[in-house]
């Protein structure tokens, strides 16, 4: 089963200069004119070089968080999205996000 047959998607998003503790920016309510959709699940996929994140609303930085590598798969987060802080672990990373509902 693939996962748009499970979950609602949303445009994604690309995080590039992340020199500082950034937080992601969440897609709006989706409506299909009965039920609204908003992003419960993100997918994580560190590109070019390192990402750093944490979900607990800290800064991320070189010494707090969770280090994403671009080699490891798209990482499933389901927690609270508005909490999630991210920072490049080296110079030119790029930080994919999936959202979904």
């Amino acid at each position: 089963m693939a996962i748009k047959d499970v979950y609602r998607t949303f445009p994604m998003q690309r995080l590039t200069g992340i020199a500082a503790s950034t937080a992601l920016t969440i897609p709006t309510v989706q409506s299909d004119n009965v039920t609204s959709f908003r992003p419960v699940l993100a997918l994580l996929q560190a590109q070019v070089a390192s990402v750093i994140w944490t979900s607990d609303g800290t800064a991320a930085s070189a010494t707090n968080g969770f280090i994403l590598n671009p080699s490891d798969p798209p990482y499933p987060v389901d927690c609270d999205l508005t909490q999630i802080r991210v920072i490049q672990g080296a110079a030119g990373a790029v930080l994919m996000v999936g959202y979904f509902a």
